[in-house]
């Protein structure tokens, strides 16, 4: 029989990885989002194509959109099932622990890392 201390601090792990790829690709969307609010001056960089030369010369940075870095629709998904994935199994391992010891460690709902 595994350590369920040692299962949970795996699980923990996993999950805290998971809120921080979900977060970042919920940025690189957000900051997508914000750009296409002027969507007559906004850039895709790392794409095939080029666009006028008057987008090219007045963009700013802020009205880019990294195509190397924008993720397809699978990608999100995948994204966001592993995090509702390791949520389970975070919930799982804490059920795991023996009364007795889970005071030893934060309860799941505490897991999350900051922003």
């Amino acid at each position: 029989m595994s350590d369920p201390l040692q299962q949970y601090s795996n699980a923990v792990l996993a999950y805290t990885a998971s809120v921080h790829q979900a977060r970042r690709v919920a940025e690189i969307v957000n900051r997508g989002a914000t750009a296409l609010r002027n969507w007559e001056h906004v850039q895709v960089t790392g794409i095939l194509g080029e666009f006028p030369e008057e987008v090219r010369r007045r963009h700013a940075s802020e009205n880019d959109v990294c195509g190397d870095d924008w993720p397809g629709a699978q990608q999100i998904a995948n994204v966001l099932l592993a995090y509702h994935q390791a949520k389970q199994a975070l919930e799982l391992a804490f059920s795991e622990i023996p009364e007795a010891l889970r005071h030893a460690v934060k309860n799941p709902e505490s897991v999350a890392p900051p922003r």
